[in-house]
C-alpha cells in the first residue's frame, strides 16, 4: 500500500490528452490534474456505502413502520376480541339469568301443575261424592214417595172407620201405624175385648190381609196409673196380654201368625203427657206397626254373598207361627223413650 501511495505521488497524469498539457502551458494555463484511483474509489465506495446504508435504513424504517401497522392492527384486533369476549361474557351472563329464571319458572309451573291435578283429584272426589248424594237422595225420595202413596192407599182403605173415629193412621218415628184407643177395644183394666172390640178388629183384619209385603207388630201400651183391681200384676203385664189378644182375633180373621208379632210396652211408651185424663187416655192404646217385610228382602251370609230372599241368615231365628197361649204374656220389647 505505501508503494501505491509513493507511485500515485510521484507522477501526476493530466485530464486532457497527450501534447494538450503544453499548449495550456504556453497560453499561461495551468493543465488539470487527473484525479487519484484512490479518491474515486473511495469516494465512489463512500457513495455505494452510503447509497446502501440509506436503501438499509430505507428499508429498516419501511419494515419498521409495517411492522407499527401490524402492532396496531393487532391491538386493534386484540381490542375487539377483548370486547367480543366482554360482549360473549355478558351473553353468558344474561344466559345463565334467563336460565334460571326458565329452571325457577319450571320448579313453579311444575308446583302449580301438582296443586291443580290435587285440586282436580279433589274436585272429582266431591263430584263423585255429590253424585252419590244426588243418587242417595233420588232413592230416599222415591222410598218416601212410595211410602207415602202406600200411605195414603192405606188410609183410603181404613178411611171408614177413621171417619167414624175408631182408629188414625199416622206415621211416628219412621213408621207407619195404625192407631186404636182402647176405650173401644177393652173395658177398664181388662184384656178381653169387648164385643165392639172384636167387630173394629175384625174389620181390620180383613184390611191388613190386603197390604202385601209388611209384617204387623200389634203392640200394647197402657197410662202410668198402677193396674189395681185387675188379674194383672202390672201395666206391662196388661199391655202385653191385651197385644196377645188381639194378635189372636187377627190370626182367627185370616192375617197369617208368620207376619204377626205381640208385644207390651206398658206405660214406658207414652204419646202424650200422663198428667190429664185427655192424656192418659191416648196413651192406653193398640197400635198395629206396618214393619217391612224382611223376608222379601235379601240377606248377606257371614261370607258376603248375598242369598235369595227368603233365606234365613246365620243366627237368624225363625218367627214362630203361633201367638202364646190365651192369657199368657209374650217377652216385651226394649222400652223406647
Amino acid at each position: 500500500m505505501p508503494s501505491h501511495s509513493c507511485a500515485m505521488g510521484s507522477s501526476a497524469e493530466s485530464a486532457y490528452p497527450a501534447g494538450m498539457d503544453d499548449e495550456l502551458e504556453a497560453q499561461g494555463l495551468a493543465p488539470l490534474k487527473k484525479p487519484k484511483p484512490v479518491a474515486l474509489i473511495a469516494a465512489l465506495t463512500a457513495t455505494v456505502v452510503a447509497g446502501g446504508t440509506g436503501a438499509y435504513a430505507y428499508r429498516v424504517h419501511g419494515d419498521r413502520d409495517k411492522a407499527r401497522g401490524e402492532l396496531a392492527k393487532l391491538k386493534e384486533e386484540n381490542t375487539s376480541l377483548s370486547d367480543a369476549l366482554e360482549l360473549h361474557r355478558s351473553k353468558g351472563v344474561d344466559l345463565d339469568t334467563k336460565l334460571n329464571a326458565c329452571k325457577e319458572e319450571l320448579t313453579t309451573s311444575k308446583t302449580s301443575y301438582t296443586e291443580i291435578d290435587q285440586k282436580r283429584s279433589d274436585l272429582d272426589t266431591q263430584l263423585t261424592a255429590c253424585q252419590s248424594s244426588v243418587k242417595d237422595l233420588k232413592e230416599e225420595k222415591a222410598k218416601e214417595a212410595a211410602a207415602l202413596a202406600e200411605f195414603k192407599a192405606i188410609t183410603g182403605r181404613f178411611q171408614k172407620m177413621i171417619d167414624a173415629g175408631k182408629l188414625d193412621v199416622v206415621f211416628r218415628k219412621g213408621q207407619m201405624i195404625v192407631k186404636l184407643p182402647a176405650a173401644i177395644l177393652f173395658p177398664s183394666g181388662s184384656a178381653d175385648l169387648s164385643d165392639d172390640g172384636k167387630a173394629a178388629m175384625a174389620e181390620v183384619a180383613g184390611i191388613l190381609r190386603q197390604v202385601p209385603g209388611r209384617r204387623f207388630t200389634v203392640a200394647g201400651h197402657t197410662d202410668n196409673e198402677p193396674a189395681v183391681g185387675s188379674s194383672f200384676k202390672d201395666n206391662w203385664e196388661l199391655s202385653a196380654a191385651r197385644a196377645v189378644h188381639v194378635t189372636e182375633l187377627l190370626i182367627a180373621k185370616g192375617v197369617s201368625a208368620g207376619r204377626l208379632v205381640a208385644a207390651g210396652y206398658g206405660e214406658y211408651d207414652p204419646i202424650a203427657s200422663n198428667g190429664s185424663n185427655a192424656g192418659k187416655a191416648k196413651n192406653r192404646r193398640i197400635e198395629i206397626i206396618l214393619e217391612p217385610d224382611l223376608h222379601a228382602v235379601p240377606v248377606v251370609a257371614d261370607d258376603g254373598k248375598v242369598k235369595p230372599a227368603g233365606t234365613p241368615g246365620k243366627g237368624t231365628p225363625t218367627p214362630t207361627t203361633k201367638p202364646p197361649a190365651k192369657g199368657g204374656t209374650v217377652k216385651p220389647k226394649q222400652a223406647r223413650k
